[in-house]
């Protein structure tokens, strides 16, 4: 009877541990696999069990595309994601490009990537969070969303409901701003809304909406004050102050020649 290469006997298991949802393998040979709960079925995986080379091989495979899948499902499981950042996510294990996207479009099968979804839900986010279409584009841009489905999504953008939300919010915010002259402070909420992605068209129509008050008593001696500091000039400290925002009118009686 010809004996058994080392190659054709069979492989038995070690020991068996969980971890949360995975399973460490420890094999005769000292190799380890690991597998989630789906596979030890599939496999009748037990202590008892023993398994020819080509056997573990096999499940080697499986081990590693399904072990990632498990870890983009959990990548997944804290927050919705794109298919772009999913394959940046896999970029980091040791799966071949094919590989990566058949992951991927498992995920895709199964409901947990969806480009359109992810969307609509970002979408809702921005006008509940004030930010405009602009945002939103670069945003969904940078997380690889094709430009038809912004296109898409885009065309059910409410200007309506971001105007709305953006007066109010910005009504509050003009009243920490009383102490600056009026330009100053629609200055200062432009480029607030700006920073936010909201278009120069939607920036006008609300500063045109709301209503602006004005105290300078403290804000005009405080600069009149630093200017002083600095020059006793009539012409320099009249143009400091108008480059503020102050009326000329204020000035010429706050400040002697």
């Amino acid at each position: 009877m010809t004996p058994l290469k080392n190659s054709d006997k069979p492989i038995g298991i070690k020991k068996i541990t969980k971890k949360r949802s995975l399973y460490y393998i420890l094999l005769d040979n000292e190799d380890e696999l690991s597998l989630i709960e789906d596979q030890m079925v599939d496999y009748a995986i037990s202590v008892n069990r023993r398994f020819t080379l080509d056997e573990i091989e096999k499940i080697k495979k499986d081990s590693k595309f399904n072990l990632w899948y498990h870890k983009a499902l959990v990548h997944i499981s804290y927050k919705l994601r794109t298919k772009k950042e999913i394959y940046d996510f896999l970029s980091k294990s040791d799966l071949e490009d094919n590989e990566k996207f058949l992951v991927i479009d498992k995920l895709i099968k199964h409901h947990y990537i969806d480009d359109l979804e992810y969307a609509k839900h970002f979408l809702e986010d921005c006008l509940n969070k004030k930010r405009g279409r602009r945002y939103f584009s670069n945003h969904l841009n940078r997380l690889g969303v094709s430009s038809e489905i912004i296109s898409e999504i885009l065309e059910t953008f409410d200007e309506n409901q971001l105007l709305e939300g953006l007066t109010l919010q910005y009504q509050k915010i003009q009243k920490d701003l009383e102490n600056y002259p009026i330009r100053i402070q629609k200055l200062k909420i432009s480029e607030k809304m700006a920073r936010r992605g909201i278009s120069i068209s939607t920036i006008n129509k609300v500063l045109d909406s709301i209503s602006y008050t004005e105290d300078l008593t403290i804000s005009f001696e405080k600069d009149l004050e630093k200017i002083k500091k600095k020059t006793d000039d009539y012409n320099k400290i009249v143009n400091y102050l108008l480059s503020k925002g102050y009326n000329y009118q204020l000035i010429k009686e706050k400040v002697k020649n």
